[in-house]
């Protein structure tokens, strides 16, 4: 598998979309940092509070690292690179890991450099500027890796299993979405309520009665299963900036959650890749 690992390096390192595709989190990051920059300048004075959110930015490494993936497996598809290698002996779970541990290692990297590029940037605003800059948790770039490594697995599944290559990249990039928003119609529902006003019309007082739409029960138990499971983004969280941190219940859920996510969509790819036709 080492063999299989170094041939797909090789080839990715000499493609410039790799290389913009790890820089792009990174680049986007920073030109975000100096449009806040100029907006605080614009404002007439050095305190002006106008706040910047690197977490915000993170889910761009979840796109990154998809079209990362699409590229990486539709080489190997459109060249015959399969074929030839299976014909010659090469164990199919070799050639699948390969791709997804090529993967992985990008996801890594992109987020690694995303990481750097954010410490970089609060370094040079200084902490005069810490009510501007607002860096992310610790536990969310931590989760937010773990994601990504999940989602890599995900991804190497879909452009696997798909034998259209466009309909692949199509899939991996509306899955992240798909799973926020599961997340936002669970969190829609778990915010609704208990009560509701409502203005009498007699009265011209307002006053409150049941919400008709409050859930209750096992279905609630079912949205807060959901909810806590599903891929945390930072728009998830309050703009109240002493709310916007993860809970050590549900990040322990969410990394339990993502490593089993990456295993589950590794084997079942390992898998389907077993059982492809080649052709």
């Amino acid at each position: 598998m080492i063999a299989q690992i170094r041939t797909l390096l090789y080839r990715v390192v000499r493609s410039k979309s790799t290389w913009i595709l790890l820089i792009a989190p990174a680049l986007i990051l920073t030109l975000g940092f100096l449009l806040r920059l100029f907006e605080i300048s614009m404002a007439g004075y050095e305190n002006a509070i106008i706040p910047f959110y690197p977490a915000e930015y993170a889910i761009l490494l979840f796109f990154a690292s998809a079209v990362f993936t699409h590229i990486i497996v539709s080489t190997e598809k459109s060249d015959g690179g399969w074929r030839n290698k299976i014909s010659i002996g090469v164990k199919r779970i070799y050639i699948y890991m390969a791709s997804w541990i090529v993967s992985a290692l990008f996801a890594l990297l992109s987020t690694s450099l995303f990481v750097l590029t954010d410490y970089i940037l609060r370094t040079i605003w200084g902490n005069s500027h810490t009510k501007n800059y607002i860096a992310p948790e610790n536990k969310f770039i931590v989760l937010t890796l773990v994601w990504v490594l999940a989602f890599s697995a995900l991804y190497t599944l879909i452009n696997v299993y798909f034998s259209m290559k466009i309909f692949g990249l199509v899939v991996s990039l509306l899955a992240f979405w798909g799973f926020i928003g599961i997340r936002s119609l669970c969190q829609a529902r778990l915010d609704e309520p208990y009560k509701k006003f409502f203005v009498n019309e007699e009265t011209g007082l307002e006053e409150y009665e049941e919400n008709p739409y409050y859930v209750t029960g096992n279905v609630r138990k079912a949205l807060v299963y959901i909810s806590e499971r599903v891929p945390i983004v930072y728009n998830d969280m309050t703009d109240d900036t002493s709310d916007r941190k993860i809970s050590k219940h549900v990040d322990k859920i969410q990394k339990e959650t993502a490593i089993v996510f990456l295993l589950t969509s590794t084997v079942i790819g390992i898998v389907s890749f077993e059982r492809k036709e080649i052709t």
